[in-house]
């Protein structure tokens, strides 16, 4: 997209030009409603003849489009025009992710940050129904940061003993009485890289992160999905 006027059909122009001249091609388009919205009385002229010269370029006469593949991904189908529409043969629904791929998901963005139980996975997808895939991913992330949150929150850090070298770890204010000769009322700024050690991440960390984090889709937003796909798609379920 260009500010300049004629800009932007330019270069989807030159854009599908390429991919004919190097098939076979992929062309793909994230958010497609942005740039293929229902035209109406109320959108710009300059709008109109982006959405038109896309629309020419994928099905226009004199265009040859065997050997390039178009893809386009949104949120919103319900907003598409009709005539892009059309155009795309293929209108799949993406499901959430069910329990095994959640499972997957989980496993892949710990890889060896934690290892976990069956139990303690069962417990994370069955808590995570209804989430998408980013919602998992930004979950298990956010519970990875778990530990330098202790450490630049925590007042009391605990004396302990690794590879011969005294170093000094986060504990809760609970530590200081039982443990008074080793635990020590200090702040992040009092230590260096030395003699800091971080904790491990743990399954409680997660637990936390779960607490906080909610799904990002609603069950409304569902509903319009299943519907649109009956009227007009497929599921992409199978």
């Amino acid at each position: 997209m260009s500010k300049y006027q004629g800009e932007s059909e330019r270069l989807i122009k030159t854009l599908f030009q390429m991919a004919r001249d190097n098939k076979p091609s992929i062309i793909f388009i994230d958010e497609i409603d942005s740039l293929c919205g229902a035209r109406n009385e109320g959108q710009s002229e300059s709008s109109k003849r982006v959405l038109t010269e896309f629309l020419v370029q994928m099905q226009g006469v004199g265009h040859d489009m065997k050997g390039v593949l178009v893809l386009g991904a949104t949120n919103l189908p319900w907003g598409l025009d009709s005539a892009i529409r059309r155009r795309f043969v293929k209108r799949v629904l993406i499901p959430l992710p069910d329990y095994e791929s959640r499972k997957q998901i989980v496993s892949m963005t710990l890889k060896d940050a934690l290892k976990l139980s069956d139990t303690e996975i069962d417990s994370i997808c069955n808590r995570t129904e209804g989430y998408n895939a980013s919602d998992v991913v930004n979950m298990i992330n956010d519970a990875k940061y778990s530990p330098l949150r202790k450490v630049t929150s925590a007042r009391y850090f605990k004396r302990i003993t690794i590879n011969n070298k005294e170093k000094w770890t986060p504990v809760s204010p609970i530590e200081f009485n039982k443990d008074p000769q080793n635990v020590k009322e200090m702040r992040l700024t009092d230590l260096n890289d030395d003699n800091l050690h971080y904790p491990l991440m743990a399954y409680d960390d997660i637990e936390e992160s779960l607490e906080r984090f909610r799904p990002s889709v609603n069950h409304e937003d569902i509903r319009k999905c299943d519907e649109w796909t009956k009227e007009f798609g497929e599921s992409g379920a199978e």
